[in-house]
């Protein structure tokens, strides 16, 4: 990854969840509430089988990022969306 992802990326992750702000952990909660336990379980995946190819494959970080987040975004069956809509 570019060094500037790589370092946001650090930012973030490095931080104590428990020193989140209670607005902001309010907004995450009510975005969390937009999906379903499933959902998130195969997003989850979908983001862990990403990385295993960031690391291990030759493709593109770009390629490897919008393939996940395309999938992650995919309909399920009957034509309904996989993310609940807003």
């Amino acid at each position: 990854m570019p060094p500037d992802v790589e370092k946001g990326f650090a930012e973030v992750l490095d931080r104590d969840p428990r020193k989140t702000h209670p607005y902001r952990a309010g907004l995450l909660a009510r975005q969390a509430m937009r999906f379903s336990a499933s959902e998130l379980r195969r997003c989850e995946e979908e983001i862990q089988e990403a990385n295993e190819k960031l690391v291990s494959s030759g493709v593109s970080s770009r390629a490897i990022l919008e393939l996940m987040l395309i999938r992650m975004l995919r309909r399920g069956e009957g034509g309904r969306r996989t993310v609940r809509e807003v």
